[in-house]
């Protein structure tokens, strides 16, 4: 299922067959009948978006690319977008996401991408250390990020660096790509804390950052496409992307591609096998006897979104 669709429609399906409203006439014991339904729902919704196999998709556009892992704890993108049911329920989930509108994958906006590597150039010494070839720094970010030679001269559209959105090309050693999240917020000292529950993308799973970039010369000094794609690389693995990236958030690692063709041929082959998971506790244990075993006395992972946090 396109998961866009069940985050952002299918989740709240239930909430169009509600026939009542909260109207003193209606017994107490309809109204609690219908919280536990909806409740019921929004966990089924969840359960499915959280056990969804990643599908293979091949995405490379622009003339480079790189492919960087997620580490844990995970990557948030695009939580300010609106989501939750008004009145709340402890199911449901309380924060948006991005997810492309075809594919219904989660992906990371070229917008984005553009954004965190241009703060770079932002903070004192960082970009000049990480090329130390005495380029002058703000000349270079004028021609990548606005495409100016001077002040009053500007490169032509198809001469100037395009940053695309990165995409999914590889999901974690199960072959998941999202898991639950909260995210605890403290109203008072005195007050319980009031965890809010999201989606995040798990842990070592590979996104595909697309460019096309061009050679540059600043002062006489040359910048190839090559020299631009290991700077932006480096930033990225510096400061990673996305949300709440100040506690641990959104941070990546370089994935060696060779490494992941054979990873994502040795996934395709054991999710069609039937291969033993944690997901999937009624496959056969010896199809892949190097996984983890299941803890019976919790069932799967996400059987019980309430009672589970990875």
């Amino acid at each position: 299922m396109n998961l866009n669709y069940l985050f952002n429609k299918k989740f709240y399906d239930i909430l169009e067959q509600e026939e009542f409203t909260n109207s003193d006439e209606i017994p107490e014991a309809v109204k609690q009948a219908a919280v536990n339904k909806r409740n019921a729902h929004f966990e089924k919704c969840a359960c499915e978006l959280f056990n969804a196999d990643f599908k293979r998709f091949d995405s490379k556009i622009g003339n480079k690319s790189v492919n960087l892992r997620t580490v844990y704890p995970g990557l948030l993108i695009g939580i300010g977008n609106p989501h939750g049911a008004f009145g709340g329920s402890e199911t449901d989930l309380k924060l948006g996401f991005s997810f492309d509108y075809v594919t219904g994958l989660p992906y990371i906006p070229g917008s984005s991408v553009k954004g965190v590597l241009r703060s770079a150039f932002k903070k004192d010494g960082l970009v000049s250390a990480l090329l130390s070839n005495g380029v002058n720094i703000e000349k270079l970010e004028n021609d990548i990020f606005a495409g100016e030679i001077s002040k009053t001269e500007s490169k032509p559209i198809n001469q100037r660096d395009i940053f695309y959105d990165a995409v999914i090309v590889q999901g974690d050693e199960y072959g998941k790509i999202l898991s639950p999240e909260s995210i605890t917020y403290h109203e008072s000292e005195v007050k319980n804390p009031n965890p809010v529950k999201l989606i995040k993308v798990r842990p070592n799973v590979t996104f595909q950052f697309n460019f096309d970039l061009k050679d540059s010369e600043i002062n006489g000094v040359k910048i190839s496409a090559d020299d631009k794609l290991k700077l932006f690389t480096e930033i990225l693995k510096l400061l990673g992307i996305g949300a709440k990236t100040n506690v641990g958030f959104g941070m990546l690692e370089e994935a060696k591609s060779p490494v992941q063709e054979k990873t994502l041929d040795e996934m395709e082959k054991k999710r069609f096998d039937f291969s033993y998971s944690p997901f999937n506790p009624d496959s056969k244990e010896q199809r892949n006897p190097g996984a983890p075993k299941p803890d019976k006395n919790k069932g799967t992972p996400y059987k019980k979104f309430n009672n589970n946090r990875r």
